[in-house]
């Protein structure tokens, strides 16, 4: 997803208007919704003090709507190659699949990541298993 659909996607997730989030960012009511849609429409994009307004309108990190653009292929693979060369994420195989693997013997091999990476993992493990049973008590099904 591009930063306009990330914007638009936050300014709606908030349900602010173009104009209201126009207004908060400072630009004049004649000028807010057109600004505002420049960006959304990626005709224009916003300095880094304007994102980080953005993102303190939003509550969320300046650093998710200014994310790579990882909706085509081109745009996803150079994502995987900075994480390799940042943060030693490599592409491997496991029983058969693809998958990335922090390799602990990278020049920047992290522990923080390495266990930001696990609370992420064990927290969505736990979400899938309480979402399992809202669907089975709905469907008032028994979870072995």
């Amino acid at each position: 997803m591009a930063f306009g659909e990330r914007i638009r996607k936050f300014r709606n997730m908030i349900g602010m208007t173009q104009q209201e989030l126009g207004t908060k960012l400072g630009f004049s009511e004649k000028s807010a919704v057109i600004r505002v849609g420049q960006y959304e429409n990626e005709n224009r994009k916003p300095k880094q003090d304007m994102i980080n307004n953005m993102a303190y309108i939003f509550d969320v990190a300046s650093e998710s709507i200014t994310v790579p653009d990882i909706d085509n292929y081109i745009g996803l693979m150079h994502t995987l190659f900075a994480l390799e060369d940042r943060y030693g994420l490599t592409v491997t195989m496991l029983d058969g699949q693809i998958c990335l693997k922090q390799d602990i013997n990278h020049s920047n091999y992290n522990r923080s990541l390495a266990d930001d990476l696990q609370s992420w993992y064990d927290k969505k493990s736990k979400l899938l298993v309480k979402l399992s049973e809202n669907c089975c008590n709905l469907c008032n099904l028994t979870v072995l």
